[in-house]
């Protein structure tokens, strides 16, 4: 098959690649080194999973699309190749069991282990799934316990993985970095006409936004800003004016510049910079584990059990749903 690139064509799709950014397994089958002349010898790894243990995430994702979408998405057209959503699918499947085993062997890496009460949850899960699978029509009918439990397992490592990074400390965006800024400015191209319009807006009863908008050069004269949408010759005198005040002509890049502030602390507008700041944050951390770890290690999908997989990726089963009984079990930890 093509290869596929992530395509985030609905909320749905989002939400599988920020659920691939997370998650992780836990053993290999086989290692060995490999060495190229010039590069460092990596470990070659083969991921374990089954092709039971696929279909486990697999027919819960593919339930979840169905009653979002009904089955018409998955012969849909996804990107200008006319790659369609089953294809997506299988691609994302594939990158979502890779990003799983790494994260879960990086969790144990750095000595993040399941608690009593986690390990329990994840008995009690592995337990009412099987029950579950027993009573399939499908191949998950023969799906062991040892398999069921490794999946919930891996996924509680990953998860536990992920939550550490996202806690820390060092991830955190402080209300000045995520600031917003309400304001209206002016530019101008010579520093004579600046301080000819800088008289004429600091007047008694001046109304800045209308000068503004005969004066600057750019049409655009309201704008939301932080502190790295300012010139940095401007950002430090911008980001100390109170409400109304009126800056001094700043000169950045050849320039002139005079703002108004409108309001210095738009709350809503940086609370949600700040949310999209940790984000970013968060997602570059755990991308950073990834590519370490990747770095080191060649790592596949068993091909036998992967290909068995692609030949039946389209199963359904909706006795059991793998992440719905995770996060309604785990979410009683809390």
């Amino acid at each position: 098959m093509k290869s596929v690139s992530r395509i985030d064509k609905s909320s749905y799709l989002m939400y599988i690649v920020m659920m691939f950014v997370c998650m992780g397994c836990v053993m290999s089958c086989s290692q060995k080194k490999e060495a190229n002349e010039g590069t460092i010898a990596k470990t070659v790894v083969t991921i374990p999973y089954t092709e039971k243990q696929m279909l486990m995430i697999s027919t819960s994702q593919r339930n979840a699309v169905n009653k979002a979408y009904t089955e018409e998405i998955w012969s849909s057209s996804m990107d200008k190749e006319g790659h369609t959503y089953d294809e997506v699918f299988e691609a994302q499947m594939k990158e979502f069991f890779i990003r799983l085993y790494v994260m879960s062997m990086s969790a144990q890496s750095r000595g993040l282990i399941l608690t009593d009460k986690e390990n329990e949850a994840v008995l009690k899960l592995s337990n009412e799934y099987l029950a579950e699978a027993a009573k399939s029509d499908t191949k998950l009918k023969d799906i062991t316990f040892d398999e069921v439990n490794m999946m919930f397992r891996d996924y509680a490592l990953a998860n536990k993985l992920s939550k550490a990074v996202i806690m820390s400390k060092e991830l955190e965006v402080s209300e000045n970095e995520a600031r917003i800024m309400d304001l209206e400015y002016i530019v101008l191209n010579d520093r004579e006409k600046a301080e000819s319009v800088l008289a004429e807006v600091t007047a008694e009863g001046a109304d800045f936004a209308s000068i503004a908008r005969k004066a600057s050069t750019e049409a655009e004269i309201k704008i939301k800003a932080s502190h790295d949408d300012l010139p940095k010759e401007a950002d430090k005198q911008v980001s100390l004016l109170s409400d109304s005040e009126i800056s001094g002509i700043i000169e950045a890049e050849g320039k002139y510049y005079i703002y108004k502030c409108i309001l210095g602390y738009d709350e809503a507008a940086t609370a949600e910079r700040k949310e999209a700041m940790e984000k970013s944050r968060r997602d570059e951390a755990l991308n950073k584990i990834y590519d370490e770890y990747m770095e080191s290690s060649n790592i596949a999908l068993n091909s036998e059990e992967w290909n068995k997989f692609v030949q039946d990726e389209q199963t359904t089963f909706e006795g059991a749903d793998f992440f719905a009984a995770y996060n309604k079990e785990f979410k009683l930890l809390k």
